[in-house]
């Protein structure tokens, strides 16, 4: 999505990738509240924005519950284009069409894992941001064993992941600043979405006691970054 995608790694995102990892979200409330719980684990609840860039933006989720003026979408698969564009974001499957400083925050939420070339994205989503804007990352920590199949292509279509050191070293070498980099543990996110109709405080801090108490099934890295002083 930096640059123009392999034309195989796209036919990969179809509408059946939508029909199965997005099964739920037609559900407007299930959507709305997935991607309130997903910003909250990253820090962005209840804030405003002038510009907001999401790279990977899939259905406009996680867009959809922030507020900003100007909200880009950046995505490979035309369903994502129909929906976000229904929404009124401006949509585009490439970097290249989004202009150079024009966002207050870049989210990359599960979206660096699935390209082609992870240090040419973040080079390129660096070049996006405003001077004193800030990068939300959350990739996939990998513990499983080796595939049953390892002739199938999986589901979810990952090609790369990260532990926290190589993660911090690809941010390092790609001219990014670390604010912040914490461990979540994703395990039994969706079933305490109803604990945010209670509060985002009693949301959080189940999230965190799972994340410190349970097996690190499915962990995900969550990296606060700003942009470096020069380029690397």
């Amino acid at each position: 999505m930096a640059k123009k995608s392999n034309n195989s790694l796209i036919a990969r995102y179809d509408a059946s990738y939508y029909d199965k990892v997005y099964s739920d979200f037609d559900n407007d409330e299930y959507a709305r509240c997935w991607a309130i719980g997903s910003l909250a684990t990253m820090g962005l609840e209840n804030k405003k924005y002038s510009a907001v860039l999401e790279f990977g933006a899939g259905l406009g989720q996680n867009l959809s519950q922030i507020q900003a003026e100007e909200k880009w979408a950046v995505d490979i698969n035309p369903q994502s284009k129909l929906v976000c564009e229904a929404k009124g974001f401006k949509w585009t499957d490439s970097l290249e069409s989004v202009p150079n400083g024009m966002a207050d925050i870049v989210i990359a939420r599960h979206s660096l894992e699935h390209v082609s070339s992870p240090y040419e994205t973040l080079l390129a989503l660096r070049q996006k941001l405003k001077p004193e804007g800030k990068m939300f990352l959350v990739v996939p920590v990998e513990t499983g064993g080796i595939p049953k199949s390892l002739t199938d292509y999986d589901e979810h279509c990952h090609l790369f992941s990260w532990t926290p050191m190589t993660m911090k070293n690809l941010l390092i070498v790609t001219g990014w600043q670390i604010e912040t980099m914490t461990l979540h543990n994703g395990l039994l996110f969706i079933r305490s979405l109803f604990l945010l109709k209670i509060s985002t405080a009693i949301f959080l801090d189940f999230r965190n006691l799972i994340t410190h108490f349970g097996p690190l099934k499915s962990a995900e890295i969550i990296a606060v970054c700003v942009p470096g002083d020069s380029d690397k």
